[in-house]
């Protein structure tokens, strides 16, 4: 894992958790989490952070190869 990858991962994580939690305001007209496809918007956060910190990690490592 690189600081790349740490950062992509914590910023892609927040934004897909308080998005989630932002449609649930819009839809639901109170203070709510939006349960896509019957899951807690944990669980996508995580699943964001994990895949956005190793493609950002595998990213940064192909261009130190190439150079």
């Amino acid at each position: 894992m690189t600081a790349r990858g740490a950062i992509a991962g914590m910023l892609g994580g927040l934004g897909c958790h308080l998005g989630l939690y932002l449609i649930g305001w819009f839809v639901n007209g109170k203070f709510a989490s939006y349960q896509l496809l019957e899951f807690n918007p944990f669980i996508w956060a995580i699943l964001v952070s994990g895949l956005l910190s190793y493609l950002a990690s595998f990213k940064q490592a192909i261009e130190k190869v190439e150079n």
